[in-house]
């Protein structure tokens, strides 16, 4: 009787406000329906552009000691790298390792423990890879043309980033999934006194305090 494989899975989305249950799902029912034994899924909230990733990391260090397959949804959970290399560099690292590898969107094709990519599979991985690549320009351009148009239409909108002295961010009591923000930019009264104080300042000529302990010690006595 063959023995049940030991499967590593690996799951990614690029934000925390992305559902990764979805991955997770395909992953163990695959391994379900052909009684193969998912030892665990290797889980990562992070863009996949990004070079330094931990549970990238982890996943690397899986060898034939630990199990006998990898399976990934599709290649773009992997990585969205322009470079195509790097991506094919890490198919390669672990089959080296000793375990095969399934992209649950190419059943019919596994790529086989020991082996190396074939020029076959170069250019079909080099293909997909460099769309996966393409891909992540366009959701990034939607989305800044998307952050535009709700600033033109919400001027106090929070966007990320640093909060200016004088502000501070709330959540909005209005918020409506993908119609409105959803946390707002407002004055913060406390800071806005020494925001006032220091034009004041500069009005009447005197020295600035420059640093924000300054502005702290400020709005401490006021």
């Amino acid at each position: 009787m063959e023995k049940s494989k030991r499967v590593v899975g690996y799951a990614r989305v690029s934000t925390e406000a992305q559902d990764i249950t979805r991955q997770i799902e395909l992953i163990t029912a695959y391994c379900s329906d052909r009684n193969y034994h998912l030892i665990k899924i290797i889980q990562e909230k992070i863009s996949g552009a990004r070079k330094d990733r931990k549970s990238l990391n982890e996943l690397l260090d899986v060898d034939d000691a630990v199990a006998d397959m990898i399976i990934v949804s599709e290649l773009s959970r992997l990585s969205r790298e322009d470079d195509i290399l790097s991506v094919l560099s890490t198919i390669n690292e672990l089959l080296k390792q000793g375990v095969d590898i399934l992209f649950l969107d190419k059943q019919d094709r596994i790529y086989k423990a020991g082996t190396i990519l074939s020029l076959y599979d170069i250019i079909t991985l080099s293909v997909e890879a460099k769309a996966s690549a393409d891909e992540r320009y366009k959701i990034a351009g939607r989305m800044q043309t998307g952050l535009r148009s709700k600033l033109a239409e919400f001027s106090n909108m929070f966007a990320g980033g640093t909060v200016p002295f004088g502000y501070k961010v709330i959540h909005n009591p209005d918020y409506k999934l993908n119609q409105t923000p959803k946390n707002l930019l407002v004055v913060d009264a406390k800071e806005a006194e020494a925001v006032k104080y220091l034009f004041q300042q500069l009005i009447d000529g005197n020295t600035i305090p420059v640093s924000y302990t300054h502005l702290r010690a400020h709005e401490t006595v006021l």
